[in-house]
């Protein structure tokens, strides 16, 4: 077996090792997210959402180290120099634990005085949300600090710990939702504190099995001033794209809090939370495919690296199109069987921000080659502004007395701008010939796309509304994506792979039964 089919094949298992976490997460995470907005309500889940999501804001100091973590200790692996590996992770845990220390002392001066005086928090429920705020710091903490433990997981591909740890994590929340309900302290308060318990918890399994099994993480403390030098140098730029991020998650939370009351975030948390869910779905195959596309980098093997971002830029489109199709056409049904109380206008916020997220997804592959290379100054300055414009161009918007929906229409527009950023980047930087996106990755997509809608959109259009048109709708929107992706989205090549390892399956299977 080559050594390209030993990567694949390795890509394929952490692939279907993510995929069976994730099918589980969602099973036991949608259900934890309806009985914590029944047993919480729409105001106090709301109101968790913003003091919760404000809060998280502060991670921005950490945002690009955790690219450069990444980057940094997977071009270590790929040189496979294990005291080179130890001096980097030490390096880099000395800068984790000093940023810490800062965001900490950031969100305790500046933001708690924004949280008593800027945000649109009911007086009779103030008390309340400075509890959450104090519980949510302490989750923060583990956040930052738990993200290089994650960071060396993925480095190291070990994708079933990462897969145990997210589902113990989604059974954890499960039974802190179902808790809620026996208890005689404020709930709201109760919940964030079980949340922060579970929080340090989960990083204690995280760094128990690091340390456990990484030789590099039984820490000799040493710090490379060239190296931390080299890695702020690389993460001052990433920093950008982690406050983007930021704006577009929990900035715009803050912008919303401040011109409606608490049930309007909790609509837009609802959107959030399922985007969260779908876009698991590309996440999983990037995050096997992302070691990978370093390592080869590194390891100078151009042509399958260039490869290998064509192949994971198509297949992260195709992955969210299979499971946000139904909640495109079927929103409201998928919305009222969900939750017991739908927050008003969480359909159109839902719609809106699965099209940002679907659009986005194709080229984050070229997100990840330009991290490869190195090269993130530029790329980062003009992704990242216009993704952090959201803030300022969603409070102007709302300021002149737009509906709450109008934000998301701000946040498709920008998201289509950045990705043709992207790939103009990735042209100049990883030399990516648009061409061969075009031919091999768009006009796949587009084909599989508007053919998988055919069938689905005749049962929507001449079905009246129901459970039943619900379930046809939502099985033919599966069954389509699916079958149109073979016949029109795949290459020869991947047909014929595909059809292999249904033959040798089906010969293993024949042979164990004679």
């Amino acid at each position: 077996m080559s050594e390209y089919s030993i990567k694949n094949k390795r890509i394929a298992r952490n692939t279907i090792v993510l995929y069976i976490r994730l099918i589980l997460t969602i099973i036991v995470g949608l259900y934890s997210s309806r009985v914590i907005l029944d047993a919480l309500g729409v105001n106090d889940f709301g109101l968790y959402n913003l003091v919760g999501g404000f809060v998280m804001m502060f991670s921005a100091v950490h945002a690009g180290l955790i690219s450069a973590s990444q980057r940094f200790i997977n071009v270590a692996l790929g040189k496979d120099n294990p005291e080179e590996l130890k001096h980097v992770f030490s390096t880099i845990l000395g800068i984790y634990i000093f940023l810490t220390i800062f965001a900490v002392i950031l969100v305790e001066s500046v933001g708690l005085y924004f949280l008593e005086n800027h945000l649109n928090i009911p007086s009779s429920r103030l008390y309340a949300a400075k509890w959450t705020f104090q519980f949510s710091v302490f989750s923060l903490i583990c956040t930052l600090i738990g993200a290089l433990a994650n960071a060396e997981i993925v480095a190291h591909e070990k994708m079933q710990i990462f897969a145990f740890v997210s589902i113990f994590d989604s059974i954890a929340k499960l039974i802190i939702a179902v808790s809620i309900y026996f208890s005689h302290f404020d709930k709201l308060i109760f919940y964030s504190a079980l949340m922060a318990l579970e929080s340090i918890i989960i990083q204690l399994i995280n760094w128990s099995y690091c340390i456990i099994r990484f030789k590099e993480c039984r820490v000799e403390w040493s710090l490379d001033w060239i190296l931390i030098k080299e890695i702020y140098s690389f993460s001052l730029w990433s920093m950008l794209g982690g406050l983007a991020f930021l704006g577009f998650t929990q900035g715009v939370n803050v912008i919303l809090g401040m011109f409606f009351a608490p049930a309007i975030v909790a609509a837009r948390g609802i959107a959030m939370q399922v985007q969260g869910v779908i876009k698991n779905f590309a996440d999983n195959f990037q995050t096997a495919v992302y070691p990978q596309i370093i390592k080869s980098y590194s390891k100078g093997e151009i042509d399958y690296f260039k490869k290998l971002l064509l192949v994971s830029s198509k297949y992260s489109f195709i992955l969210l199109l299979f499971i946000s199709l139904p909640f495109l056409l079927e929103t409201d049904a998928i919305l009222d069987l969900w939750l017991v109380e739908v927050p008003n206008d969480s359909s159109v916020f839902l719609r809106l921000v699965l099209l940002s997220v679907l659009f986005n997804a194709m080229t984050i592959p070229y997100e990840k080659a330009i991290h490869a290379v190195g090269k993130v100054k530029y790329y980062s300055l003009t992704t990242s502004l216009t993704f952090l414009s959201i803030v300022p161009v969603s409070y102007i918007v709302l300021k002149m007395g737009m509906k709450p929906y109008s934000v998301f229409i701000v946040q498709l527009v920008l998201t289509l701008i950045a990705v043709s950023i992207r790939m103009y980047m990735a042209k100049k930087i990883v030399n990516i010939n648009l061409r061969d996106f075009i031919y091999f990755c768009i006009i796949p997509i587009l084909k599989v796309s508007i053919s998988s809608l055919i069938v689905p959109c005749l049962f929507l259009f001449f079905l009246p509304k129901s459970t039943s048109r619900f379930i046809w709708v939502s099985c033919f929107c599966i069954v389509s994506v699916i079958v149109v992706t073979y016949f029109f989205g795949m290459t020869t090549y991947e047909q014929e792979t595909i059809k292999k390892a249904i033959l040798n399956k089906f010969h293993k299977v024949k042979q164990h039964y004679k």
